[in-house]
């Protein structure tokens, strides 16, 4: 097989790849993948490639005196400064290895990627979305069948010297590495390690406020690290801000001054940059 000129695109999800190629040979019941690439593209910027090389077959396997074909499919992959994503308000630009190995169900995944380039923007609003008792027919999810996957993924992400995060009050670059670990027995994947702003603000209370120190500690769910978050009103006589502890799903957010000050004096002092009057009206 051979295939020149490849493109993938997609606007809406940020994908433009081209000058692809594919040189493979079928031998029977086995596909070895001697070559596939992928150029990216940004605009009129190249976008760095991805180049795989692997096999895949299908093999005959008796599992408790019934035989049936399951996949043995190995992939390596490479990508340097591959550009994944040209959305105005999600690139991302990655460079790293990956090595993949699907024995039947068993399903191996090892790799380090670092971003060298970054911009996520988050929106000011989420997209509506319909309740949970509303079902639009031929959505359905089907029933599964035949073999289910089990993960077993170790793959580090490091952040890079260029990831930047905007959007909700929040402008800054996040740096850090994290570990993606998923296993058979825990298939749902679960970060491990932390992610810290360098040089960001924070919009609160009509101010902009500087992220004096902001970590973000994941030791399992994805979707709900610790946070460390200081931010400090800049250019005042008063150190005072605002502070995020907790967790991203139960964040708890305080106001805080050195030396301690009442609430409304923090207050006064974060959003007038003054103490408040003694009549308080104010």
């Amino acid at each position: 097989l051979q295939a020149d000129d490849v493109a993938l695109r997609s606007l809406v999800n940020g994908i433009a790849f081209v000058n692809g190629q594919l040189r493979a040979t079928l031998a029977g019941d086995k596909l070895v993948i001697e070559r596939f690439s992928l150029d990216g593209r940004g605009g009129a910027e190249r976008g760095g490639n991805l180049v795989a090389q692997g096999s895949a077959q299908w093999r005959a396997v008796t599992r408790e005196g019934v035989t049936q074909r399951e996949p043995l499919i190995e992939l390596q992959a490479t990508a340097r400064q591959w550009r994944v994503s040209t959305r105005a308000d999600r690139r991302l630009t990655l460079s790293g290895q990956v090595r993949a190995l699907l024995d039947g169900p068993a399903l191996q995944l090892r790799g380090e990627l670092k971003a060298d380039s970054a911009l996520i923007v988050l929106p000011d609003e989420t997209a509506p979305s319909l309740g949970s008792d509303v079902v639009v027919r031929g959505t359905e999810r089907p029933l599964e069948s035949g073999l289910r996957v089990q993960p077993d993924i170790q793959v580090r992400l490091d952040l890079g010297d260029d990831f930047q995060l905007r959007g909700q009050g929040v402008q800054t670059r996040l740096s850090g590495q994290l570990d993606v670990r998923s296993t058979p027995a825990v298939p749902t994947p679960r970060l491990l390690g932390e992610v810290r702003t360098a040089s960001g603000s924070y919009r609160a209370y009509g101010q902009q406020l500087n992220i004096e120190t902001g970590a973000l500690r994941f030791t399992g769910p994805y979707d709900n690290p610790t946070l460390d978050i200081t931010a400090v009103r800049p250019n005042s006589s008063q150190r005072v801000g605002v502070q995020v502890l907790g967790t991203a799903q139960a964040p708890r957010v305080r106001l805080f001054s050195d030396p301690e000050l009442p609430d409304s004096e923090k207050l006064a002092w974060l959003v007038l940059g003054r103490p408040a009057s003694g009549a308080g009206a104010e």
